[in-house]
């Protein structure tokens, strides 16, 4: 079953919060999610390694972008990390699923993300890619994607690599 607005707000107040470090829950919060918001956006500045187990994983390295005078991001067609405002504390009965904005794929860009588990605790990140050949502005704070809540059934928590660590 996916959270409404109601139930997503419930555990928002709740002690830890589902979701914490939100801007303005007002503006923020649909009827069926929560949008996420741009904090920090990278490019790649090295190749990545992935293998089955994990003991010759290497992630890729990445620069901070800048904000220009302006406030915006200045990003040319390309791929990028965006790290989220939103810190994520997951209850064992709630699992997350992302999705871009459609407004951002007018601009011609789309994110990609990573699933939140039940008992995830961190920060999430997604990957932009911009397809426009003029290339995309986003500001700092702007909302890109939204997360979507699927309760489930108490399960074991999440306990991967990621956790704890800020999710970068």
């Amino acid at each position: 079953m996916i959270l409404n607005k109601n139930q997503i707000a419930k555990r928002i107040l709740n002690d830890p919060p589902m979701v914490d470090n939100i801007i303005d829950l007002n503006v923020q919060l649909q009827p069926t999610g929560l949008d996420l918001t741009v904090k920090k956006i990278y490019k790649w500045a090295s190749a990545g390694e992935l293998d089955f187990d994990n003991s010759r994983r290497i992630l890729s390295e990445k620069v901070e972008i800048e904000l220009d005078k302006n406030g915006w991001y200045q990003l040319a067609p390309g791929s990028y990390q965006i790290e989220v405002n939103e810190l994520f504390n997951m209850p064992l009965d709630v699992a997350g699923e992302t999705i871009f904005w459609s407004s951002l794929q007018r601009c011609g860009a789309a994110i990609e993300t990573g699933f939140f588990d039940p008992g995830y605790i961190g920060k999430g990140v997604c990957l932009l890619i911009v397809s426009n050949k003029y290339g995309l502005y986003l500001s700092e704070n702007a909302r890109v994607c939204q997360i979507i809540f699927h309760e489930t059934e108490k399960t074991e928590g999440y306990n991967g690599v990621y956790h704890k660590n800020g999710g970068t």
